[in-house]
């Protein structure tokens, strides 16, 4: 079987804060999200790349408390899996990005949602997912948020 794959490229251009005194120019960082569908596990990639030749200091994201946000929601009917979530988070902790470096998160979707693979054999759903990141210095702070659906 062929695994289906969905890929979103989603980056962002210099956000234009300007700091005179140390001749820096704020830009904020590219984030790639692959979805992986090999009929019995889903598993949603998120990428934040770091283009630059510094390193870059962002605020961990994970699921449900920090920063990152996931649903799905059957295509014909509009009903919203269940999502598990987990108990513990990690807390805020910083994700350091070497120059041309990056950093990935995967999610097993149809460990998130365990209605989702049930779900497929009847209709199509839709995975919507943001993901807030915040550097450490405070230089930028970007929200980036899609949608994309898995077919039955």
């Amino acid at each position: 079987m062929y695994a289906k794959v969905v890929l979103f490229a989603i980056a962002f251009a210099c956000i234009g804060v300007t700091q005179a005194e140390e001749n820096r120019v704020c830009a904020s960082v590219p984030l790639l999200a692959v979805m992986l569908d090999d009929g019995s596990d889903q598993t949603l990639t998120l990428t934040v790349k770091n283009p630059g030749s510094k390193a870059v200091e962002l605020e961990a994201f994970y699921l449900g408390e920090n920063m990152l946000h996931l649903s799905a929601v059957e295509k014909t009917s509009g009903r919203v899996l269940k999502v598990l979530i987990p108990l513990l988070s990690p807390g805020v902790e910083p994700l350091r990005i070497p120059p041309k470096g990056e950093v990935a998160r995967k999610v097993r979707l149809n460990v998130l949602f365990p209605e989702l693979s049930e779900t497929l054999k009847r209709t199509a759903v839709d995975i919507s997912w943001k993901v807030t990141l915040k550097p450490i210095d405070g230089c930028f702070s970007q929200e980036v948020a899609t949608t994309m659906t898995l077919q039955r």
